[in-house]
């Protein structure tokens, strides 16, 4: 037994077993191993190019990155792109608390974060089985969605006035939010258009994320819909429902199954015909019952509400931008000015949900269809119940919000769904009054600082 009279460092020793042979356990005691030889980075590079599929992505080196570096002794270059990520990132922290689908989501529903980490389970599992580069794919996977600001796809619908051609996570999250880290080019690639409205990835680790991403918000936002009672299991998509039944763990994995045949019976990244139509339909299915459910619309336009207000207010009183971020040098910015758009945006994309909420009480504006997911769980009504909801262009002078009435008919959705689609609806961006509207700030040119 310790003796805690002991010097700390003494009672240490004792606890752990530490030895005299200069080399510390964890427990006292180690599993043997045996001989080892070391499998440093050049030792795997050269398995990779030995063992990958012909087109897949080999590691060299410190890789190809806007500012070259120096190569580390075990780590492929991207395995350094999946620490950047996952380890220094604010903006991959920050989704922790950014929404997935559900904004007043309790503890048990997807945030933007859980979601990264089932895409990245999917896509690594996918690109082990296939030959590809694991670790590019978990690279891409872990940043597909750092661009992402507060509220989801919202928040892209309330900032693309404020950018030249609009604003698009997939291409903020590559040039801006993980641009300090200068990763690779093929992992900025892969995130820059993981999105299917964008050009095609130039890897087959890229496109393996493209579908892993599809596959995980289909079958994981179900889940949150079921358990938040929007929806019922009997209301899943037909085929899928009669083929596989309800449970989506089966779901996920005959969809990355489907992947996987694919690839090796066409020898590129696809997946089987007879499989892709039950992915459809499962994906046309979520968007009738979740992500245009008339909650879902009124909480998303909301945050569109609240977004483009604090841009506004930001654009037009830098001081109040400059104390909001720290940097005493915005408050100098001339109001309405490229510069000053252009880091309003980027401080609003860079908000939790929780900060963005904070910031618009601050200024007076809340909505009961908005809490924050610790105050208390969702108030859903249960499926069939009727619910229609009052809309209007809101007079930014007022603090009035939308709310639930019995009457009046919702107009057409923004997209809620994950972003990508190529037939997106742009008609219901809430578009600040032409008094204060600007021409767009075009999307910033980021050099890496070393």
């Amino acid at each position: 037994m310790t003796n805690l009279n002991q010097p700390l460092n003494t009672a240490w020793d004792e606890a752990r077993g530490r030895t005299d042979d200069g080399y510390r356990r964890a427990h006292g005691t180690s599993v043997f191993v045996g001989e080892i030889k070391r499998f440093d980075r050049l030792a795997r590079e050269a398995w990779e190019a030995a063992n990958l599929a012909p087109g897949a992505t080999r590691s060299i080196g410190a890789g190809n990155r806007a500012v070259a570096e120096e190569p580390e002794p075990d780590r492929t270059c991207f395995e350094r792109d999946v620490a950047r990520i996952r380890n220094h990132s604010p903006a991959f922290r920050a989704m922790s608390d950014k929404t997935q689908v559900f904004l007043d989501r309790s503890q048990l529903q997807r945030s933007r974060l859980t979601h990264t980490n089932e895409v990245a389970q999917l896509a690594g599992s996918i690109a082990r089985t296939l030959g590809l580069n694991e670790a590019l794919t978990v690279a891409v996977a872990l940043g597909h969605d750092c661009g992402h600001g507060p509220g989801g796809h919202s928040a892209e619908t309330a900032l693309s006035p404020y950018i030249e051609g609009g604003f698009d996570h997939a291409v903020w999250g590559a040039d801006v939010a993980l641009a300090p880290h200068n990763l690779c080019a093929e992992t900025l690639d892969g995130i820059r258009n993981h999105s299917w409205k964008r050009p095609a990835p130039r890897t087959p680790e890229g496109e393996v994320v493209s579908w892993s991403d599809r596959i995980a918000y289909c079958c994981h936002d179900w889940d949150d819909a079921v358990d938040t009672r929007l929806v019922t299991t009997e209301q899943l998509a037909p085929a899928v429902l009669a083929l596989w039944g309800p449970d989506t763990g089966a779901h996920r994995t005959n969809f990355v199954r489907a992947v996987i045949e694919g690839t090796i019976a066409k020898q590129e990244v696809c997946m089987a015909e007879d499989v892709a139509p039950l992915l459809d339909a499962y994906r046309a299915n979520n968007s009738e019952r979740i992500y245009h459910h008339p909650e879902q619309v009124a909480r998303h336009n909301v945050v569109i509400t609240f977004m483009q207000r604090l841009a506004e207010r930001f654009i037009e009183h830098p001081v109040d931008l400059a104390g909001a971020t720290g940097r005493p040098e915005i408050g100098a910015m001339a109001p309405g000015s490229a510069p000053l758009r252009l880091e309003t945006v980027r401080f609003l994309v860079a908000c939790t949900d929780g900060q963005m909420l904070r910031y618009a009480a601050e200024h007076g504006w809340k909505s009961d269809l908005l809490t924050p997911s610790s105050a208390q769980p969702a108030q859903l009504h249960h499926p069939g119940q009727q619910l229609t909801l009052e809309y209007g262009l809101l007079d930014f002078n007022s603090n009035q919000l939308p709310a639930a009435s019995v009457n009046g008919d919702a107009p057409g959705a923004p997209e809620l769904h994950d972003d990508d689609s190529d037939d997106s609806d742009d008609s219901t961006h809430v578009v600040p009054p032409a008094s204060r509207r600007q021409k767009p700030v075009a999307a910033p040119e980021v050099r890496v600082q070393t």
